[in-house]
């Protein structure tokens, strides 16, 4: 089975959703869904946190790269904030691998950022 960094965006059919820890370095995705991915759903605590630091639903992100030895994914979102996260929470984190950042991003969900 290949490893999550070595599967191509271009594999992945026009519309369908991965997680965060599976798209290539470098690879841009829009969030579709958070808490979702088999096996891989998250408290409500985990997921209010994830949309307080900007990864919400219609969020645009890219994967700068991998800590060595499982450790965090370093993340980058199109208004340039970047943060790690922990691969176990990246897998709960469901986007649509895109070419790039995408345009204009969507107004961050009430709440978020308190």
């Amino acid at each position: 089975m290949p490893s999550a960094s070595s599967i191509p965006a271009s594999t992945v059919a026009a519309g369908s959703t991965v997680s965060i820890a599976e798209l290539p370095v470098g690879g841009a995705g829009r969030i579709d869904r958070i808490g979702g991915g088999a096996g891989h759903g998250i408290d409500d605590r985990e997921a209010d946190w994830l949309r307080a630091v900007g990864l919400f639903e219609g969020a645009h992100v890219r994967l700068l790269r991998r800590a060595i030895l499982g450790g965090p994914l370093h993340l980058r979102t199109s208004w340039g904030a970047e943060l790690a996260i922990d691969r176990e929470l990246a897998r709960a984190v469901l986007v649509v691998p895109t070419d790039g950042l995408g345009g204009e991003e969507p107004a961050a969900p009430e709440g978020a950022g308190r």
